[in-house]
């Protein structure tokens, strides 16, 4: 699980004073703790502290723990009552190439298997929260391109 911003990166900042990266990283922590009492589960943090990471450190923490899932954190900010609510993204599945399919490597299959862990994750985080819902979108983050 990946909290994103961090370090000098603090995100979008509410009226409060309190940072994006401060809000993930908490939210990050409580669900790798909660998981981690889970048989079968193992849960990894890029970061547990405040620091920079550039996409490619992050990245090299999920290849070298060999990483079956990717979720990235982050609280987006607005002053638009319409637009606030909880948004979930994954990995937006890229274009076979020839090599892709003599190698039997088929990279949708990771963007779909993401987006029903999307799908699923957002219908419990609205029934818990009660936000508004802004849906699962698939986008070319890169992070994501940088874990390929």
């Amino acid at each position: 699980m990946d909290p994103g911003h961090g370090g000098y990166e603090g995100g979008v900042q509410g009226d409060s004073g309190i940072s994006e990266k401060d809000v993930v990283l908490s939210i990050a922590i409580k669900v790798h703790t909660k998981l981690s009492t889970t048989p079968g589960i193992t849960t990894v943090l890029t970061r547990e502290q405040d620091v920079s990471l550039s996409n490619q450190q992050r990245a090299g923490i999920f290849k070298a723990k060999q990483a079956d899932l990717l979720i990235t954190l982050h609280a987006g900010g607005t002053f638009s009552r319409e637009t606030q609510g909880i948004a979930l993204y994954y990995p937006d599945a890229p274009a076979l190439s020839r090599t892709d399919i003599s190698t039997g490597v088929h990279p949708q299959n990771h963007s779909t298997r993401s987006r029903i862990i999307a799908q699923t994750l957002s219908t419990h985080l609205i029934q818990e929260t009660s936000a508004n819902t802004l849906g699962i979108h698939a986008i070319p983050n890169p992070l994501f391109l940088a874990i390929n």
